[in-house]
Protein backbone atom coordinates (compact mmCIF):
# COMPACT_ATOMS: atom_id res chain seq x y z
CA UNK A 1 0.00 0.00 0.00
CA UNK A 2 0.93 3.87 -0.46
CA UNK A 3 1.56 5.30 3.18
CA UNK A 4 1.14 8.51 4.52
CA UNK A 5 2.13 9.25 7.83
CA UNK A 6 2.94 11.90 10.41
CA UNK A 7 6.57 12.16 11.77
CA UNK A 8 7.81 14.96 14.17
CA UNK A 9 11.27 14.51 15.55
CA UNK A 10 9.95 16.70 18.39
CA UNK A 11 7.40 14.51 19.91
CA UNK A 12 9.45 11.06 18.67
CA UNK A 13 12.95 12.15 18.70
CA UNK A 14 15.20 12.02 15.46
CA UNK A 15 16.72 9.39 15.88
CA UNK A 16 13.20 7.36 16.00
CA UNK A 17 12.22 9.14 13.17
CA UNK A 18 15.36 8.48 10.97
CA UNK A 19 14.83 4.47 11.95
CA UNK A 20 11.44 4.36 10.87
CA UNK A 21 12.07 6.13 7.69
CA UNK A 22 15.62 3.28 7.28
CA UNK A 23 12.97 0.24 8.35
CA UNK A 24 10.33 1.71 5.52
CA UNK A 25 13.51 1.91 2.72
CA UNK A 26 14.57 -1.74 3.80
CA UNK A 27 11.09 -3.02 3.07
CA UNK A 28 11.03 -1.55 -0.48
CA UNK A 29 9.64 1.94 0.01
CA UNK A 30 10.77 5.59 -1.33
CA UNK A 31 9.73 8.08 1.15
CA UNK A 32 9.26 11.98 0.74
CA UNK A 33 7.90 14.59 2.74
CA UNK A 34 4.99 16.40 1.89
CA UNK A 35 5.52 19.82 1.48
CA UNK A 36 3.62 22.81 0.43
CA UNK A 37 6.35 23.79 -2.17
CA UNK A 38 6.98 20.05 -3.56
CA UNK A 39 7.71 16.92 -2.47
CA UNK A 40 11.40 16.28 -0.64
CA UNK A 41 13.07 13.34 -1.02
CA UNK A 42 13.77 11.49 2.15
CA UNK A 43 17.74 12.18 0.78
CA UNK A 44 17.33 16.04 0.97
CA UNK A 45 15.17 16.47 4.01
CA UNK A 46 16.66 17.72 7.21
CA UNK A 47 15.23 18.28 10.45
CA UNK A 48 16.93 21.32 11.42
CA UNK A 49 15.65 23.10 8.07
CA UNK A 50 12.14 21.56 7.45
CA UNK A 51 10.64 20.59 11.14
CA UNK A 52 12.63 23.92 12.19
CA UNK A 53 9.45 25.74 14.22
CA UNK A 54 11.62 29.24 12.81
CA UNK A 55 11.13 28.16 9.36
CA UNK A 56 7.14 27.77 8.77
CA UNK A 57 7.45 28.07 5.01
CA UNK A 58 9.93 25.04 4.62
CA UNK A 59 7.97 23.14 7.92
CA UNK A 60 6.46 19.38 6.75
CA UNK A 61 5.58 16.62 9.21
CA UNK A 62 3.74 14.59 6.72
CA UNK A 63 5.43 11.72 4.47
CA UNK A 64 4.63 10.09 1.70
CA UNK A 65 5.84 6.07 0.92
CA UNK A 66 5.37 4.44 -2.28
CA UNK A 67 6.97 0.88 -2.93
CA UNK A 68 9.34 0.23 -5.36
CA UNK A 69 7.00 -2.00 -7.53
CA UNK A 70 4.28 0.58 -7.72
CA UNK A 71 6.21 3.27 -9.34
Amino acid sequence: PVLMIEIEARHVGEDRARKTFAWLQQHGYEGFALSARRDIPLSEFSFQLHQNPRHRSEYCNNFGFVHGAQQ
